[in-house]
């Protein structure tokens, strides 16, 4: 079994969310979700990394009521599903604040009903993209790509469908990383995907 502060991880003070605000004053005081999720399918550049650099902000502050809310509007206005496609931009950045963002929305500690979002992104095709992620060389990408992982692989068919993928085998390579958080977030995500699939550690090689 993981331990309690394992099992669900904010991802939002891991490290300084990225600056993709060139002109903070373009976005109005207070944007709403609807706002800020349609802005993610904008052709301009600015105003997406705005509106990912918002909602970064909205949801690392969110827990309780608020949380659980903003949990269902991203579902509710498809945030979920275009957060994932965001993971194939080519900017470090914008997949970078993308997993920090989806990470958040999957954690217990941001929202209660995170079991729906985790959910979500099986429906929407999403989880290719995640775990795809796991795979990269950028430190900073890796690190909010296992924090992700940790808090989706909490839930059996995320666990399962890391296994399916090989995943287990990335994060136990994650786990000699020079950088001491990805090994945390790595072996979180090990000891998730052992809980949820009731495995021993080693017998995870074996799939």
């Amino acid at each position: 079994m993981a331990h309690p502060h394992q099992a669900s991880v904010s991802l939002g003070q891991l490290r300084q969310i990225p600056n993709l605000l060139d002109e903070p004053e373009r976005m109005p005081d207070a944007p709403t979700v609807p706002v800020l999720v349609a802005l993610l399918r904008s052709s301009d550049e600015a105003e997406r990394d705005d509106a990912l650099a918002s909602l970064a902000e909205m949801i690392d502050g969110a827990f309780g009521e608020d949380g659980a809310a903003l949990g269902e509007q991203m579902r509710a206005n498809g945030g979920v599903a275009l957060l994932s496609w965001l993971l194939a931009d080519p900017s470090p950045d914008v997949q970078q604040m993308s997993l920090m963002i989806l990470g958040n929305l999957c954690s217990d500690s941001v929202d209660s009903n995170s079991s729906a979002t985790k959910q979500s992104l099986l429906r929407c095709g999403g989880a290719r993209a995640i775990l795809s992620c796991v795979h990269t060389e950028d430190p900073a990408v890796l690190l909010f790509a296992c924090g992700a992982l940790q808090n989706l692989c909490y839930e059996r068919d995320w666990a399962e469908l890391a296994v399916s993928y090989d995943v287990q085998l990335r994060l136990e390579a994650l786990l000699t990383h020079e950088d001491g958080m990805i090994v945390r977030y790595a072996s979180g995500a090990l000891q998730n995907i052992t809980r949820a699939l009731q495995l021993e550690g080693d017998e995870l090689s074996e799939f």
